[in-house]
């Protein structure tokens, strides 16, 4: 049953134009992310585009602890894995993965105010 509909579904013409909006929206929210990460006033956390996926990889100055980091973002209402989960053997690593796929665009300048602010505060702890 689940192969028909799939079957009906692809034969549609519906299946491309809805990737192609999606590809639109998650773009349009990578963007909001990386411009806004890239835009904290004194640098903090720096970011280049990503290639593809629903993630972006953003350095943290070496001068702010990452546990720090991540302790204030969760004071202040957002949530990304810190680098360390992804590399085991680098017990500080200075890097954060955050997702773009669950934000809205409008909602991402948001976000980022409050990571510039947990990171403010984490220079300052």
């Amino acid at each position: 049953m689940a192969q028909m509909v799939a079957t009906s579904y692809l034969h549609s013409g519906r299946y491309a134009p809805t990737v192609q909006r999606a590809r639109a929206e998650y773009q349009r929210r990578m963007h909001a992310l990386v411009q806004g990460l890239n835009a904290i006033p004194d640098q903090p956390l720096r970011c280049t585009m990503p290639a593809g996926g629903m993630f972006v990889w953003a350095d943290i100055a070496p001068h702010i602890a990452p546990q720090r980091l991540f302790e204030a973002a969760v004071q202040h209402g957002v949530l990304y894995v810190p680098g360390k989960a992804f590399y085991p053997d680098a017990a500080e690593r200075h890097a954060l993965r955050l997702s773009f796929a669950a934000t809205e665009a409008q909602d991402m300048a948001e976000a980022v105010r409050r990571l510039g602010r947990a990171a403010l505060q984490a220079q300052s702890a």
